[in-house]
């Protein structure tokens, strides 16, 4: 099983795979060398993702002058940056980017960063002070970053509906497993799933980056998995899929193992099928989220299966019939 790796460290590796393929002397070489790293994990292009955000949010000041600034862009290795050398300097400009960092924040320029968490069963509404209203689902976390140039949330895990105030000069970003969605005067839902993330449009435009890039407006929606790619989905109505802003679930000819997983995101139970064969059995109609009871018994009066109660976290999914 892979291992978390140290954020610091990684946050390291990134300015430094960034730094130096911004550097003049840049070959294919090191490219190559810079897309096998972020192929090795979701966690690689999440940390080089947030390093080039910073990039060019540090862009506009680029002719504004402070000291930390100018002494990162007056350094220069001596030597050729064997990959222990890449590292030290990323380390160098890590610091001398966070003193910049430092400057900016006591001129009320950079925010750190709030979490926002909904628990398991519950859901939250964030009001940012832009006006922006950020409704977060079951089991959902965000980290909002607002200053004067930019607005940015990272979705760390869930589904959030963002009702966005529209502002030209402070684009509003959202970053989800290793891609970005822009707001172009939106509503829209993100939802990191675990192998994908969706992202639906109910008003307006975003634009979707990842390994490529794509708008979509109203009643579009697409995914892209953790390699970043695109992969279209079938159309669903998108009040079907935000119906969980009033409470309800709605499937539409889903698997019962897709409905299941979808239900244990709301209660703390494990739901589980004993006979293989059923996970494909079909599911449709809307249901309350917080009626795990009235749910059960739906799907056992519409579909050849019957409930066993292990015990309070755990219920059993059996063929009907089929003796305990």
């Amino acid at each position: 099983m892979e291992q978390p790796e140290d954020t610091d460290k990684l946050r390291e590796e990134a300015i430094a795979w960034l730094v130096r393929l911004h550097a003049p002397g840049c070959n294919e070489a090191e490219r190559r060398a810079c897309n096998r790293w972020l192929a090795e994990s979701p966690r690689h292009r999440a940390a080089y993702a947030q390093a080039e955000a910073q990039w060019r949010w540090m862009e506009q000041f680029k002719s504004q002058r402070f000291r930390a600034r100018e002494d990162a862009l007056r350094y220069r290795p001596k030597n050729k940056l064997t990959p222990k050398r890449l590292v030290i300097f990323a380390t160098a400009a890590s610091l001398l980017l966070f003193c910049g960092m430092i400057v900016l924040r006591l001129g009320g320029w950079y925010d750190v960063g709030t979490r926002y968490i909904a628990a398991k069963g519950e859901r939250e509404v964030v009001v940012l002070n832009d006006g922006s209203r950020l409704e977060l689902n079951t089991d959902s976390e965000i980290k909002v970053h607002l200053n004067r140039w930019r607005r940015s949330v990272e979705l760390v895990r869930g589904e959030v509906y963002f009702n966005v105030t529209h502002d030209g000069e402070r684009p509003f970003e959202v970053q989800a497993g290793g891609g970005r969605t822009t707001d172009i005067g939106t509503a829209f839902e993100v939802y990191l799933q675990p192998e994908t993330v969706l992202v639906a449009v109910q008003e307006g435009r975003v634009r979707v980056e990842a390994r490529g890039s794509c708008n979509l407006a109203a009643g579009q929606q697409i995914t892209y998995n953790r390699r970043g790619e695109f992969s279209m989905i079938p159309a669903r109505e998108i009040a079907d899929l935000t119906a969980w802003r009033q409470g309800r679930m709605v499937f539409h000819d889903r698997p019962l193992s897709e409905v299941l997983s979808e239900i244990g995101r709301y209660h703390d139970i494990s739901i589980r099928i004993s006979d293989a064969k059923q996970r494909n059995l079909r599911v449709s109609g809307a249901f309350r989220t917080a009626s795990l009871d009235a749910i059960l018994n739906t799907i056992t009066s519409t579909l050849p299966v019957k409930v066993e109660r292990i015990n309070e976290h755990e219920v059993l999914l059996k063929p009907l019939g089929k003796k305990s």
